[in-house]
C-alpha cells in the first residue's frame, strides 16, 4: 500500500507545525505516522486553501522526491484527494474557506487566523469611524462665529481620534514605503 493511499485510508496520520489553513497559500511539511511509513514526510502546495499538489516526498533516511522527480509519476501526479478528505487528513480546509476548529494534525499554538484577523481590523475601523464622528459632531456643535479650534469638546475629539488613527496610519505608511 503506497503512502497515499495509506493517508488517505487513515492508516497514517500527518502531522505539521503549522496550521494548515494559517498558510493559505504555500507549502506545508507534514510529518507521517503509522501504517509503516514512520519518519517520512510529505510537502504539499496549498493554494487558497485548496490543495494544489505534492511538491516533495522524503524517506526516513533522506531520500528526496522532488517535484520535477514526481512530474514522471502519473499516480502521484494525478493524486487529488477530494475537498473532505483534504480537510479530513491534511487539513485544508477548501477553496477560498477557513473553519473555526482547528485540524488535528496541528501541534502548535494556533496563531490569529485570517477570520479573526478580519473581525479585529473591522473593530477598529468602526472604533476609529465613531472616534471621527465624534469629531464631526463636536465641530457642528461650535456656535457660529466661534473657531472650533478653541473648542475644548472639538480638541478633546481630535486628541482621541489622533490616538486612535496615529498608530494605525503609522502602520499602513511603513507598509506602504516597504
Amino acid at each position: 500500500m503506497g503512502l497515499l493511499t495509506s493517508i488517505s485510508e487513515g492508516f497514517v496520520r500527518l502531522t505539521s507545525d503549522a496550521e494548515p489553513q494559517d498558510v493559505y497559500a504555500g507549502l506545508i511539511h507534514y510529518q507521517c505516522f503509522g501504517g509503516g511509513f514512520d519518519g517520512w514526510s510529505i510537502v504539499v502546495f496549498n493554494d487558497c486553501n485548496q490543495w494544489d499538489y505534492i511538491s516533495s516526498i522524503q524517506a526516513p533516511g533522506g531520500a528526496l522526491v522532488s517535484y520535477e522527480q514526481l512530474n514522471g509519476m502519473p499516480q502521484v501526479l494525478s493524486h487529488t484527494p477530494s475537498a473532505d478528505m483534504a480537510w479530513l487528513r491534511y487539513g485544508i480546509p477548501g477553496y477560498l474557506r477557513f473553519r473555526e476548529e482547528v485540524w488535528g494534525g496541528f501541534k502548535g499554538e494556533r496563531s490569529e487566523t485570517m477570520h479573526d484577523k478580519f473581525v479585529r481590523e473591522e473593530t477598529q475601523r468602526a472604533i476609529l469611524d465613531s472616534k471621527l464622528v465624534a469629531l464631526v459632531d463636536a465641530v457642528r456643535a461650535v456656535p457660529e462665529g466661534e473657531d472650533p479650534a478653541f473648542s475644548e469638546d472639538v480638541k478633546t475629539a481630535l486628541q482621541s481620534w489622533h490616538q486612535y488613527a496615529a498608530p494605525m496610519f503609522a502602520h499602513s505608511l511603513d507598509l506602504m514605503t516597504r
